[in-house]
């Protein structure tokens, strides 16, 4: 086990939340970040047709989709994506909604007042949609 692992389990143990693994954001930033929370999601939703995950963390930035057998496909930080490139985000700067589109191919974030941001089912690739 290595000295990050052994430093998870330590945090994990002390009752605070840990993340299992490091995976690359699919924003376009090469930025590497943590997926979603392994505790309560503040929401989640689940493809009828595929049976993927969509979970938003406790902090209400963070998107993890995950396939039926609960292995973590992409993480997505819609909010980060839309202060870094579209600007200031009226109301909180937090995830308000999320939902698939019909197909299931995509789905719909809705962060702050009005701001809208796509994000491709299968490759966590992010779309601004617009604002109010």
């Amino acid at each position: 086990m290595s000295k990050l692992d052994l430093m998870a389990i330590a945090i994990l143990l002390n009752g605070m939340v840990a993340f299992s693994s490091i995976s690359q954001t699919n924003n376009g930033g090469g930025a590497l970040t943590p997926p979603a929370s392994s505790g309560n999601p503040f929401k989640t939703i689940t493809n009828a047709k595929s049976g993927d995950i969509v979970m938003v963390d406790q902090t209400k930035k963070i998107v993890t989709l995950q396939d039926r057998n609960k292995k973590q496909i992409w993480v997505a930080e819609p909010v980060k994506e839309i202060q870094k490139n579209h600007g200031p985000i009226t109301g909180k700067a937090e995830i308000r909604d999320i939902r698939f589109d019909d197909a299931g191919k995509n789905i719909f974030v809705t962060v702050g007042k009005g701001s809208s941001i796509a994000i491709d089912a299968k490759s966590g690739a992010l779309s601004f949609q617009g604002s109010d």
